[in-house]
């Protein structure tokens, strides 16, 4: 993540997903909070905030007292309101003009 590289930082979270799943039958693993974690902040940072959004919910379903995975949670979801209104003013301009 600190060297930019979005997709590759989500390619290897779903890795470390399957991983998880395939050897411990267990998404509920702290390393799996790390993971949601960090991919959840390469789809922000990639403007995906849906998916942003529900990777954060995971993580902090796993780690509910986690201080940075509350705050990225709610940066992502104040994110996500963000462009949805966005994109309402847009549909509001394009129907008007």
């Amino acid at each position: 993540l600190k060297l930019q590289c979005y997709v590759q930082a989500i390619e290897h979270c779903d890795k470390v997903l399957n991983i998880a799943d395939f050897l411990h039958n267990n998404l509920r693993h702290p390393l799996c909070a790390k993971a949601y974690m960090r991919r959840g902040a390469a789809y922000r940072a990639l403007g995906e905030f849906e998916r942003a959004v529900g990777d954060l919910a995971a993580a902090l379903d796993i780690e509910p007292d986690n201080k940075e995975v509350q705050a990225a949670h709610t940066k992502a979801v104040r994110d996500l309101e963000e462009h949805r209104k966005q994109k309402q003013v847009r549909k509001a301009l394009k129907a008007a003009g």
